[in-house]
Order: C-alpha cells, then sequence, then structure tokens
C-alpha cells in the first residue's frame, strides 16, 4: 500500500501536484504500470 501511495505521489493525475485518492484508483494507476 505505501509503494502505491509512493506511485501516487510521484505520478498524481493531476501531473502538478500531489493528492490522496480511493485505493480503487490507486489500483487502477498500479495495474496501468
Amino acid at each position: 500500500l505505501v509503494g502505491a501511495y509512493a506511485i501516487n505521489f510521484g505520478f498524481a493525475p493531476d501531473g502538478h501536484h500531489t493528492g490522496i485518492y480511493s485505493f480503487d484508483s490507486l489500483r487502477a494507476l498500479a495495474t496501468d504500470v
């Protein structure tokens, strides 16, 4: 989970600021990668 958050911080959907997203979004990012 921590890794997912790290990825989220590095590649935020906004592309210009970090943020916390739902677990589903984190899973989607991890799966997309």
